[in-house]
């Protein structure tokens, strides 16, 4: 009985150790053939005991040289900041130098001796997709230790906070002196006052970088707390948003600009429908006073008055890009050098005045009016911020833009440009000036001495053309703006035609007038008889068409305006040409962006006028049409 138990429990452990050899077998094949590098280590003294033919492959060394290594051989401490994994994450050294990254995961068994089994993977591809995905979408990485505040980060986490060097070691007051100082206690308090219920940390601030500039940042992370609920960790990524606030702040200032622009848009057709009648009848008893008559003097006055009101209407229109504007091709340098006298009366004799003209510009299509106001503004502008005197330069150039970039202000395009720079030695401005300087009614001088549409108005014409600025200032030194203008695929302008002096005698016809504002209809009959032209006057296209019918001679010339009840001035232009075919066609309008312009009478730019206007602009231009139909 005794012999029989013996011999059954010999039979058993000689099952269990050949089982335990066929799992030995088994789990030798998995780990000496698994394609996953592996080895085991002593768990006391991290001695290797065994490496498999992959960590052979993978590491450099030979199954001999690995058995007389350890495993701080091949690690090296975490230099690079937190990992983005939920596995243990480490950084290993091969035989040849070369740092990758891995992954490893690991089993323990009791031995004797004590010993861990591990698998390692090579994520070092993946890390650098990561940190490459990471760099382009402008976002850093960082940890902080809650409780002795130290902070690890990446290298960009670093630059976006504007930290100087390469240290990925920090402490989190580093960290807040970097935020703009109205923020820091709101981004201590996201940090450390994180809620244990929701764990999830997001903050946006603002840091100031060691050149002064602000950026824009934007944080979300996880918080980690101990069983106690005490917070032990936040890790979190870091975006930078700095080019996103800027386009959202210029989205909403191109919002109030458009918002301003319709405005004024509205009141142009009825204020200069004012002006003109303010001006026309100004202008005509002015002219019927006779010198020495103290009243003269008075009407020059009110005169005066008038055409400053129609500047500002222009300036409005013109800084919301709801002008009329007529393009042609353009030399900058002739227009900067037909403006040098009237630039240095204007600058006085305390400011010298500097221009250097590049070669090979090639024109811009532009208004040439609209460019010399652009000119005239930066120059008065110039002239204020320099009270005690110094010096304007003006510059141009051929520029050749190969990719298009972000700029303060707006996109800037790839392209061919030509660029003026106007470059003062004045005051200069903040960056917080610089950040309003084209908004609408926005200025640093006394009110009694500006509007703010200076700069409006030239970031309005310059945004028309389809240009930008640029603009570089500071305090005490100085402010250049840079005008780029998309250059013409022409060459350069021919020269202008010689101009013929006006006859003595003004040449005279018969008019057909329709305008369908009363006040402006009575003045241009006055004008126009005054003048010696015949005058057919109705207010609006079917009294036109009705008085064409019944005269019997000839009229020589309809002026219409553009915008009128029931039929608009092309419409009667086209009717009109049925019954009076060799008719000429001079249209004026008080709208600057009405379809009707588009459509009709901006096609025939060399026979319009923009309201207001003087008796004398009108005379002009229909001696004009009446000399070429002649």
């Amino acid at each position: 009985m005794h012999h029989a138990a013996k011999q059954a429990r010999e039979i058993a452990g000689r099952k269990r150790e050949k089982a335990l050899r066929a799992v030995e077998a088994g789990y030798r094949v998995f780990f000496e053939d698994n394609p996953l590098p592996g080895w085991v280590v002593d768990s006391k003294s991290h001695k290797f005991l065994g490496v498999n033919e992959a960590a052979i492959r993978q590491y450099g060394y030979s199954r001999a040289e690995f058995l007389e290594l350890t495993l701080s051989d091949i690690q090296i401490p975490a230099e690079a900041g937190p990992r983005v994994s939920s596995l243990p994450g480490r950084r290993h050294l091969r035989k040849n130098g070369e740092i990758i990254d891995v992954e490893i995961v690991s089993h323990s068994a009791p031995g004797p001796p004590p010993c861990e089994f591990v698998l390692v993977s090579d994520v070092t591809e993946s890390w650098e997709r990561l940190n490459l995905a990471l760099r382009a979408s402008r976002t850093g990485v960082w940890s902080l230790d809650a409780v002795s505040g130290a902070l690890v980060w990446d290298a960009f986490a670093r630059e976006i906070f504007g930290f100087p060097g390469e240290s990925s070691a920090a402490r989190f007051d580093e960290l807040l002196a970097a935020v703009h100082p109205p923020d820091r206690d709101l981004v201590s308090q996201a940090i450390l006052g994180a809620d244990p219920d929701r764990s999830e940390v997001a903050i946006e601030c603002r840091v100031v970088w060691p050149d002064t500039t602000v950026h824009h940042l934007l944080s979300r992370g996880q918080a980690f707390f101990d069983g106690a609920g005490k917070l032990v960790r936040v890790v979190a990524v870091s975006h930078d948003i700095t080019d996103r606030r800027r386009l959202e702040e210029q989205f909403r200032h191109s919002q109030k600009m458009e918002a301003v622009g319709r405005l004024a848009s509205g009141i142009a057709h009825d204020f200069n429908n004012l002006l003109t009648v303010i001006l026309g009848y100004t202008t005509v008893v002015h002219a019927k006073l006779e010198s020495g008559d103290p009243l003269r003097r008075m009407v020059a006055e009110a005169r005066r008055a008038g055409e400053q009101a129609a500047l500002l209407t222009g300036q409005l229109l013109a800084f919301s890009r709801k002008q009329s504007i007529q393009r042609e091709a353009l030399d900058i340098n002739q227009a900067v050098r037909g403006l040098r006298d009237m630039l240095q009366r204007l600058l006085g004799e305390d400011i010298d005045l500097s221009i250097a003209l590049g070669d090979s510009l090639l024109p811009v299509i532009a208004d040439a009016g609209q460019f010399n106001q652009v000119l005239m503004n930066l120059a008065v502008n110039a002239h204020d911020a320099m009270p005690n005197g110094g010096r304007l330069s003006i510059e141009t150039s051929a520029v050749q833009r190969e990719r298009e970039d972000m700029g303060r202000h707006g996109i800037r395009p790839a392209g061919r440009y030509a660029m003026l720079a106007v470059t003062d030695t004045g005051s200069g401005m903040s960056a917080e000036t610089l950040n309003h300087i084209f908004e609408p009614f926005f200025t640093t001088k006394d009110p009694s001495k500006g509007t703010g549409l200076g700069l409006a108005t030239v970031y309005g014409i310059v945004q028309q053309h389809g240009g930008w600025i640029d603009v570089a200032s500071e305090l005490g030194h100085g402010a250049s703006f840079q005008i780029y203008m998309p250059a013409a695929s022409v060459g350069p302008p021919g020269a202008a035609p010689a101009i013929v002096p006006a006859a003595s005698i003004r040449r005279t016809g018969t008019i057909l007038l329709v305008e369908d504002q009363g006040a402006i209809r009575m003045l241009l009959e006055d004008v126009l008889s005054e003048a010696g032209h015949r005058v057919l006057a109705a207010p609006d296209g079917r009294g036109a068409l009705e008085l064409a019918r019944d005269y019997s001679d000839a009229v020589d010339l309809l002026i219409t305006d553009v915008v009128m009840p029931e039929m608009s001035g092309p419409d009667l232009a086209s009717q009109m040409a049925t019954v009076r075919p060799r008719m000429i066609v001079l249209y004026m309008s008080g709208y600057t962006d009405h379809a009707l312009l588009q459509r009709g009478a901006m096609e025939q730019s060399r026979a319009f006028l923009q309201k207001p206007f003087l008796p004398e602009s009108l005379l002009a231009k229909i001696d004009e049409l009446l000399s070429a139909r002649r």
